[in-house]
């Protein structure tokens, strides 16, 4: 236990190092520099201990706060990505439950496929490479009427919807309850796009740890 402890320590201190190697090496200099003006007898570098303790207090409280906010909106994102890959498992279940039409079944997979891959590029700011990741998940057609679109991930999840529609009235899913318990995944899926799409109106959790860092 205490060996993998000590692994766990490591792992995390040199990521952090890789992180935040400029910060290091900035610190490192001025405190470098510093020492070797007071040696060479600079003594005008010497700062009484008081001001600099008070001001020590103020910044860990305002660091304290800041990385606890930080926290807040990693923990944030992580249960929101979660809950989108158990609604995929969700919409994946149910449309082999509630359908036994293979061609439905596998564009409804490629589909939500593509719907995850923009909603990644969407969130990372890399829309430019979407046409890229998504095309061999939907079919050309599909793509010329939605690449325009200003939120591609959300024309996907729309035409999903209408792909259950048009399967309800040819009978493929013979129920209009079991398109009610599909347009209630798509509903939540919706839901947590705009949840995830949300935390990007804040500063990222690696902002605020180089800042306070």
């Amino acid at each position: 236990m205490v060996v993998h402890l000590a692994k766990g320590i490591t792992k995390n201190l040199v990521i952090n190092i890789m992180i935040f190697r400029k910060e290091l090496l900035y610190f490192i200099g001025v405190s470098g520099l510093v020492y070797s003006l007071f040696q060479l007898g600079f003594k005008w570098v010497d700062l009484p201990i008081l001001p600099i303790a008070m001001l020590g207090t103020a910044l860990s409280i305002l660091l304290g706060f800041r990385n606890g906010s930080a926290y807040d909106r990693w923990w944030e994102a992580r249960k929101i990505w979660g809950g989108i890959i158990n609604m995929s498992r969700t919409l994946a279940v149910q449309i082999e439950t509630y359908s036994d039409d293979q061609n439905l079944i596998k564009s409804t997979y490629y589909r939500h496929f593509a719907y995850i891959h923009a909603l990644r590029l969407n969130l990372r700011g890399q829309m430019s490479e979407v046409e890229k990741s998504i095309s061999k998940y939907i079919s050309t057609r599909e793509w010329n009427r939605i690449e325009n679109s200003a939120n591609i991930p959300t024309q996907i999840l729309r035409n999903q919807s209408l792909a259950f529609k048009q399967a309800t009235k040819d009978g493929i899913i013979n129920s209009d309850f079991k398109l009610f318990e599909l347009m209630g995944s798509i509903k939540e899926l919706y839901d947590l796009q705009g949840k995830a799409e949300r935390c990007l109106l804040y500063t990222s959790v690696w902002g605020l740890s180089t800042n306070s860092f």
